[in-house]
Formats: structure tokens, sequence, C-alpha cells
């Protein structure tokens, strides 16, 4: 007797992992729908349907109730648990303090990331909660942004347990925070290699203020680092930093924070992008830190974006004759607007110059994969 197609497992997984690339409110009533389907369906649409957990503010369901419903259907049919690989958190500190307990508290078996977003006043009990979450022996990816106030001696108890598995780093922290005091060195008895680490906004630039709250990573082994506008717009003095990065392969950085910035000191680097911001256009200290590239240097891939409401033409000229030239096997602008290619002739002959709206950079999830 033939078989029927939709009972061929190869087939079921096919036909369910492209529905994965749906619309998320279309992907969830479409899972939900193949799950009925019969018995070989129900692995894999179950794998999809809990892979990724969001709580945020635009959650159809109230956060109280979303969470209390899925942790009964958890604690029902635990074998769901192992599915869940990914939790993204927005939440209030206090209106949801007791779900965000419930949540870091609750034995996830196979969580590799984390992605939370904070408002409020962070307290102890906040820390140590969310350390409890990020210290699960399979979390490998944390992601961490928190804009409001906090003692500077509570932050560092987020990480003092954190995962010996944790590789990928992203911290948003806001201008309210202060140098944070070098408090936890002595007791930190683990040294976690960190791979990646990504700072979106800090309150003040890369300085050694940073270091106490890194204090259980191993820096020195980082690949990847990704530094975007400060909220004070301060320099950053990278000679004394050298040492810590200096196996980085791929170095993103906005112009501004980078003029002190010397490419030769960074032997393995392969990938650097380079972001001009609003006001922080010079074409000195592009000119600078392109000099810093020594003829022996690997960098195979060099981007520039134009992250500014108007482009400047001297600038563009100068980019674009630069960056036609350079000799690197691969080199890309990115403007927001198409009528911004014009600027760039040279380039734009050689399909180099790529349109991107604001806000929709490079994936740095896609970066990590890489690496």
């Amino acid at each position: 007797m033939a078989h029927d197609l939709f009972t061929v497992q190869e087939l079921v997984d096919a036909i369910v992992y492209s529905i994965s690339d749906s619309y998320a409110v279309r992907r969830q009533r479409i899972l939900s729908a193949c799950a009925l389907v019969s018995r070989s369906w129900v692995y894999p649409t179950q794998s999809l349907l809990f892979h990724e957990i969001h709580f945020h503010q635009n959650t159809p369901v109230a956060k109280p109730a979303r969470w209390i419903g899925l942790k009964r259907t958890l604690e029902i049919s635990p074998h769901l648990v192992h599915h869940i690989r990914r939790l993204h958190l927005y939440m209030g500190l206090l209106e949801d303090e007791s779900i965000l307990s419930s949540i870091c508290n609750f034995p996830f078996t196979h969580l590799e990331q984390v992605k939370g977003q904070f408002y409020g006043t962070m307290q102890i009990h906040h820390a140590l909660d969310l350390g409890q979450l990020f210290s699960l022996s399979t979390v490998r990816q944390v992601s961490l942004n928190f804009t409001s106030s906090a003692e500077p001696q509570v932050l560092p108890r987020i990480f003092e347990r954190c995962s010996p598995a944790c590789r990928d780093l992203e911290l948003t922290l806001g201008c309210s925070h202060p140098l944070l005091p070098n408090v936890r060195d002595a007791e930190v008895m683990t040294s976690i290699p960190l791979k990646t680490l990504r700072l979106p906004l800090f309150g003040s630039a890369l300085d050694r203020g940073l270091l106490p709250f890194l204090s259980p990573f191993d820096l020195p082994h980082l690949k990847a680092l990704s530094i975007d506008r400060t909220a004070n717009d301060s320099d950053i003095f990278w000679p004394e930093f050298y040492p810590v990065f200096n196996r980085l392969e791929f170095l993103s950085v906005c112009v501004m924070h980078a003029k002190t910035l010397d490419l030769s000191q960074f032997s393995n680097l392969s990938y650097l992008c380079i972001s001009m911001e609003m006001d922080s256009i010079s074409q000195q200290d592009m000119a600078r830190l392109l000099s810093t590239m020594t003829s022996t240097h690997h960098i195979r891939e060099l981007r520039v974006w134009f992250n500014v409401i108007e482009p400047d033409l001297e600038v563009c000229t100068w980019v674009d004759a630069v960056m036609s030239t350079v000799g690197i096997p691969i080199v890309e602008v990115r403007v927001h607007e198409a009528g911004w290619i014009k600027f760039f002739p040279r380039l734009r002959e050689k399909n180099l110059v790529l349109i991107v709206p604001p806000g929709r950079g490079w994936r740095w999830d896609d970066i990590i994969a890489t690496l």
C-alpha cells in the first residue's frame, strides 16, 4: 500500500518548517492547526510553537495570564519544556516583579538565549533573579537592555553566577549608570571565555569602569566586538584595551569613538564596520583610522554605514574614492535613501552601495553564527 505523503516524516518536517518563516501571528495560528493533523505532525509543530517565548508590551494576552497559562501547560506536559530555546522579556521591574521572579526560577532544561528589556529601579532581588536565569547551564546568549536607575553594587550581581556555556553577550546600559566599582573581582571563581560582546548603548564610553561588570568573563578570547554611539558621546582610549581585545576578528565601531583606534593592533581582524553617525562625520578621523591598516592586514570585508539624516558631499566623495581602490576583497557602503547613491559614482558602478532603511542594519545574530 502506498504511503500517505502527509505521514512521511521528511515531508512533514519540510512543510512545517517552511511555515516558520510566516508572519508571527499567522504562524502561531497555522502551527496550532498543524499539530492536530496527525501524530507525525505533533513533534515538529510543538518544537516551533515553543521554540521562542515572548513577553512584551504588545502581547495580546496580559503578561500575568500568559505566564500562568504557559506555566500550567508546561507542568501538565513537561516534555514541552525542552522545546524552549529562546526567551524574550520586556518587563517593568515593579509591576511585573512576581512574574519575572517566577520565570527566572522556572526549571528550563534547554534554554539557550535570553533577551531582556527592563524598566524601573533594579534592586538586589531583581539582580539575583536574573542571575538565577542566566546561571542555567544551557544558556549561551544573553542580551540585557536596562536603562533605568540602580545602585552600582547591584548590577555586577547579575552575572556573578553566569552559565559557563555563555559565549555571546549584549549590554545596553543607560546614561544614569555611574562607573561600576571593582567590588566583585576577588570573589569571582569562574572565567568564562566570552566570544562576542555588543554594546548598543552604554552610559559612558568603553572604559575600565565596565570591566567589573564583566568580571566573570574572560575577554581576551573575544572574537567580535560592536560599540555603537554612547550616551555621552565621549571617546574611547583604545590603547588600554589592545591587550584585552587582541584576538578580535570582527569590529563594528562608530567613527566618533575611533580617534585613538589603531587597526594594526588587531592582527586577526577580518571584518570592519564603521558607522558614520549624525554629527560625528569626520573625513580626517576616517582617513586617520584607515591609515592604521598595515600592508599585511587580514581585513577581507570593510563596510561603512552612513547613519545620517543628510550625507556630507565632501565626505561621500572622499569615501567613494578611497573605498573603490582600498584593495580589500569585499567593500560596501550602506545608505538610507536611494537618492544618496549618486554621491558614490565609483562604488555605484561596481554595485557596492546598498540601501538599508533606518533601523534595518546587519543582524548581530547572523554575525554570531559565522564565528
